[in-house]
């Protein structure tokens, strides 16, 4: 898998993309990824996943950001246990945190040309988070992809995330919270 840093690096060959923070990279996340793998290979795309290097909270609230689950390193490797192509690592700053969402949005299309994007149903991106599932369906023909949205993921009958695992982890459920990540 290549590591890149910017969107820049990447050589512009058709993907299917998954975006997302993956903190955690839990049964849900690895699902999501799994898809535009999968959808990569069908048709002869590379499959690239778009991420952060820390949590948007860490930027916006550091004072209220929740722990991460993983090291980026962790990170990193558990993404390419799900057969991805490359990896993009954006550095996550105020800088990044202020483009509107259709901007960010033009400027994923116009250097990694996805004909697919996945994401979470609750998936947010740009500024104030206004981008959104909605906002990806909407401009689909725009910009010539396809938009793949995972509906939630649930294990005993509650929605998967990370804030779930964080709070089974704090309740001493390390178990179950082990279950939520590497179990599927």
């Amino acid at each position: 898998m290549l590591l890149l840093h910017d969107l820049e690096g990447y050589d512009g060959a058709p993907c299917a993309l998954a975006m997302g923070v993956f903190d955690g990279m839990h049964i849900g996340h690895r699902r999501l990824i799994l898809s535009a793998v999968r959808k990569a290979r069908s048709d002869g795309l590379k499959s690239v996943v778009l991420t952060y290097d820390r949590h948007p909270m860490e930027v916006f609230d550091p004072g209220h950001a929740p722990s991460m689950l993983m090291t980026n390193e962790e990170k990193i490797a558990s993404i390419e246990k799900t057969g991805a192509d490359v990896l993009i690592m954006l550095h996550f700053d105020m800088e990044l945190a202020s483009v509107l969402a259709e901007e960010y949005l033009a400027e994923i299309c116009a250097h990694l040309h996805p004909a697919y994007i996945a994401v979470g149903f609750n998936h947010t991106f740009g500024l104030g988070g206004k981008g959104n599932a909605k906002l990806l369906i909407r401009d689909q023909k725009k910009y010539g992809y396809t938009a793949l949205i995972l509906d939630k993921v649930e294990y005993g009958n509650e929605c998967v995330s990370s804030t779930r695992i964080r709070r089974l982890l704090s309740e001493g459920k390390a178990e179950e919270a082990f279950k939520l990540m590497h179990e599927d």
